[in-house]
């Protein structure tokens, strides 16, 4: 999850909201065509790949958080599973996942919400990292197991050629032998 910073106030663009666009999550979900159940369902799964800005206790959602979304919802609706879908997103939204690098500010007094969310955010970030290498033991244990399912019947099948090869050497002799066979 990358946190923001809310903007500094009065600081903006003449014409411009203080929140530049970002909406609160019913806003999102409303936006997205999605219930509002799921959107919070699909946020706290995938909660690595959105930004995020919290102002006055209230976390607002990117202008293009959304899109994102309605992505996730297709590929639930193509049947991937969430193991699937984090490795598609971490392909495609690369860009959301890594966390962004500024200098802290320069703090005298006792504010520590901002060192707080980078905190946060790494942690979100790591969470998301550890659940990707989960599921990637998860599916190199189930390589293992197939590759070695699959050595075992071709060691099965190689045994029964040799063993086909072997009947048809015997009854190639037993027609030679009374000829009805071709040498």
């Amino acid at each position: 999850m990358v946190v923001e910073p809310p903007p500094p106030s009065g600081g903006g663009v003449v014409g411009m909201t203080e929140n530049d666009g970002w909406k609160s999550l019913p806003q999102v979900a409303k936006m997205a065509g999605i219930p509002e159940s799921t959107v919070r369902r699909y946020v706290d799964t995938f909660k690595g790949f959105l930004k995020t800005r919290k102002v006055d206790n209230v976390i607002l959602y990117h202008p293009e958080t959304h899109e994102i979304l309605q992505e996730i919802a297709g590929r639930y609706r193509q049947k991937l599973t969430t193991e699937q879908i984090f490795t598609e997103l971490r392909v495609f939204r690369d860009d959301v996942i890594d966390m962004e690098t500024r200098p802290l500010p320069q703090r005298t007094g006792g504010d520590v919400s901002v060192p707080l969310q980078q905190i946060a955010q790494a942690l979100s970030v790591i969470a998301v990292q550890r659940e990707e290498t989960v599921a990637l033991v998860e599916k190199q244990r189930r390589q293992a197991e197939m590759i070695e399912r699959l050595e075992k019947r071709i060691s099965e099948l190689e045994a029964r050629g040799r063993r086909d090869d072997a009947l048809r050497g015997i009854l190639s002799w037993w027609k030679n032998l009374f000829g009805r066979g071709e040498a």
